[in-house]
């Protein structure tokens, strides 16, 4: 077939076409062991939409499972791990210790914002690390109910890493990689900053 169509002897190829082959095959091996080493792990989010919801859909684009948790009767946008009363009863412990640092409200008179709240432990509970989209009040708190999580997961000695998208940049390091079990969660009022923060923090840990 080729010497149907012979090549000119002026025109070089820059590889020879062993060495395009082996790119290819390395390049699909690459792409194959990724998307096993996506597939061990796992997102505890709550599936409520901006922060959540970009963690669990970009996460999908390299196989990342996401557990989105919320309170029976109260599911969210994307929900897919129900919490019983009494399951969401064990959170009360850590939010009231959380609230010593935080200095805000709970219980409050709503059961609707107070299991809100609650599945926030869940996501913290089950997770090796914190990773949050949100802002750094000055007294080195994270604004909103994002707050809530990463301060029960300082005060469980978990490791946390914030997204300012006030300061556009993390709070500890550079870029960080993701744990197997992860907590990939943050504001409804995402930014296009945020996003791309998340993008970056998934392709740091499965494409190097």
């Amino acid at each position: 077939m080729f010497a149907k169509y012979p090549i000119p002897d002026n025109i070089v190829f820059e590889k020879s076409f062993s060495e395009l082959v082996f790119k290819y095959i390395n390049k699909e091996i690459d792409k194959m062991f990724n998307n096993t080493n996506a597939a061990k792990f796992i997102n505890h989010s709550g599936g409520a939409l901006g922060s959540d919801t970009m963690w669990g859909k970009i996460g999908e684009e390299y196989g990342v499972y996401s557990k989105h948790y919320y309170a029976e009767g109260q599911k969210t946008p994307n929900g897919n791990t129900a919490l019983g009363k009494q399951l969401l009863s064990e959170s009360d412990v850590h939010l009231k210790e959380a609230n010593k640092k935080l200095g805000r409200l709970f219980p409050t008179s709503k059961d609707y914002v107070n299991n809100l709240l609650r599945r926030n432990w869940f996501q913290v509970k089950n997770a090796d690390a914190v990773f949050a989209i949100g802002t750094i009040a000055d007294n080195g708190t994270v604004n909103g109910g994002t707050g809530w999580a990463v301060q029960m997961a300082i005060d469980n000695n978990k490791d946390v890493y914030v997204f300012d998208q006030s300061r556009l940049k993390w709070s500890e390091v550079t870029t960080p990689k993701l744990t197997p079990n992860f907590a990939g969660i943050g504001t409804r009022e995402i930014t296009q900053e945020g996003i791309q923060a998340i993008r970056n923090v998934y392709a740091l840990t499965f494409r190097g």
